[in-house]
């Protein structure tokens, strides 16, 4: 009867002259040596792994040798992403439950050479989309390799992913955002994202900056996973969009350095006149600026500012920022300007002014 229980596990024994060669050894162990509890052989699989060892266990009993089998089991793993997950199923008649952690391969069971399908209910939590699925893990068992960790395939509506972004290059670095159903987070290329309870679909884009402008990449609506791959994603942001923007932005900023240098030419004029309204329509109304200036144009200083020289222009949405030097009474002054912007009219209008 024992070596009948040895013949239950030759389907997935590849190697059937091996595995005869090592029965033959065992019998004839068996036969020699008459000391108890001694191990006389093992069944291994075709890379060496140890199946079953077959050991005298106490002494005879009417003739009969008690054999002692201790199968092999095998650890099986599971391996989340940015998500906890609990797994509950049975194993015989015992109900079994594991609490997976995010980021980290979690031993899901031990288990004997073979494939299996088991019913499995498994809650995702600590994710984008958190939900209970009812489903099953996959195991085979037949072709572990050497000394390889063998996961399960997981069978539920779930998904998880990468990325890569086209054309973000173009656009300013770290400022990307991948959305997943409304919802935003940190783009990373060597990221895994899930995973995500998914009994539909997710939609999927990404959004990228230049200068505070929002660009977005192309939409994809996902489907679960089939496998234990992740899904790849590519997506692109539209480059003639982003290009079009830099000419249309290079020429704003262009034109704002010719018109803080007509300010400054403005700005001393009221300054020799002591009079506001040389500068009322460059200067944003109701602005400290304007509270600023309305009473130093008055001031009996003497103020002439010349060698006015561009050092930066940057632009966030509606704002441009310029530092400039200019020399007042032979001292060099350091000013930073904030514009306004109306991209409608395109105009600009002073609207905070700072010296170093």
């Amino acid at each position: 009867m024992a070596f009948l229980l040895l013949h239950n596990y030759t389907d997935f024994i590849e190697n059937q002259e091996q595995y005869n060669e090592q029965m033959q050894k065992i019998k004839s162990n068996i036969d020699k040596n008459k000391d108890h509890n001694t191990e006389y052989g093992s069944i291994t699989d075709q890379y060496g792994n140890n199946l079953i060892t077959i050991k005298k266990n106490g002494k005879n009993f009417f003739f009969i040798d008690k054999l002692e089998f201790k199968p092999k089991l095998t650890s099986v793993y599971v391996k989340e992403f940015n998500n906890t997950g609990f797994y509950k199923y049975k194993q015989g008649n015992a109900d079994k439950e594991v609490i997976a952690e995010s980021n980290q391969t979690t031993e899901l069971g031990k288990f004997f050479i073979g494939k299996y399908s088991i019913e499995t209910d498994k809650t995702i939590e600590d994710s984008i989309h958190n939900g209970t699925l009812t489903g099953k893990i996959d195991i085979d068992l037949g072709n572990r390799g050497n000394n390889n960790k063998i996961y399960a395939d997981e069978d539920f509506n779930q998904s998880w992913f990468k990325v890569k972004l086209n054309h973000d290059n173009l656009l300013e670095k770290n400022s990307y955002k991948i959305i997943i159903d409304d919802k935003d987070v940190d783009y990373n290329s060597k990221k895994t994202y899930g995973k995500y309870y998914n009994p539909t679909e997710l939609s999927v884009y990404a959004i990228g900056k230049l200068e505070g402008k929002e660009f977005k990449t192309n939409r994809i609506n996902i489907r679960r996973n089939y496998d234990n791959t992740s899904q790849n994603l590519k997506l692109s942001f539209k480059k003639s969009q982003i290009t079009e923007y830099e000419n249309k932005s290079k020429k704003v900023k262009e034109k704002s350095k010719s018109y803080i240098k007509e300010y400054t030419k403005e700005l001393n004029k009221a300054y020799k006149k002591k009079d506001y309204k040389y500068i009322s329509d460059y200067v944003k109304n109701n602005s400290q600026l304007e509270k600023q200036l309305k009473k130093q144009v008055k001031s009996k200083s003497k103020v002439k500012f010349k060698d006015v020289k561009i050092n930066s222009v940057k632009r966030d949405k509606n704002k441009v920022y310029i530092e400039l030097s200019k020399t007042n009474n032979n001292n060099v002054v350091q000013t930073k300007y904030t514009l306004d912007y109306d991209n409608v009219s395109n105009e600009f209008l002073v609207e905070d002014s700072q010296d170093n």
